[in-house]
């Protein structure tokens, strides 16, 4: 398995995010990279995790300014992460093309798109990662990090596959 280009402690061997176990319960998973000046476009940076038997509910995307140029051009999009972490899976992007990160700031989900909430529930943990779609026109070291907030599935939130580990995350 690759490694990420950058990641966090969250999706690296140090902590995992608890699993709810009871209907109702909001879990945050958040995860903070340092990203140096060598951010390229097509890096991938693992933020956090959606445990296995979890849906998300909201996500929240924080950087620092990381394009000092005058006319900046990094952006950034962020969805489910490749089992070989080496990309994003196609269409999972739930944040898409986000300009945060040219003077620092917040992004949300895409407005009216329903993605985030049609992500089924898997029997095993998906990793939360971003992937620079433009390069910085002149990079600058910061952090970026990941607020995922997520809960247990309920009936008919698991995938129709819920034992397997398909290529797809929405198989």
């Amino acid at each position: 398995m690759a490694d990420f280009d950058y990641e966090s402690r969250a999706v690296g061997k140090y902590s995992m995010p608890p699993s709810p176990h009871s209907a109702g319960e909001l879990y945050v998973s958040s995860g903070e990279a340092y990203v140096d000046v060598s951010l390229a476009a097509s890096d991938i940076i693992g933020l956090c995790v959606l445990p296995k038997g979890c849906v998300p509910v909201d996500f929240i995307l924080k950087t620092d300014d990381l394009d000092t140029h005058s006319s900046t051009t990094i952006t950034i999009s962020v969805g489910i992460a490749k089992i070989a972490r080496s990309d994003l899976y196609a269409g999972t992007d739930f944040i898409t093309t986000t300009s945060a990160a040219k003077a620092g700031g917040i992004a949300r989900p895409n407005a009216g798109d329903e993605y985030l909430q049609n992500i089924k529930a898997k029997n095993v943990d998906r990793i939360i990662a971003a992937k620079v779609a433009v390069a910085a026109a002149t990079k600058q070291a910061g952090y970026i990090r990941g607020d995922l907030m997520f809960r247990a599935a309920e009936s008919g939130e698991w995938s129709s596959y819920p034992n397997s580990i398909a290529s797809h995350p929405l198989a």
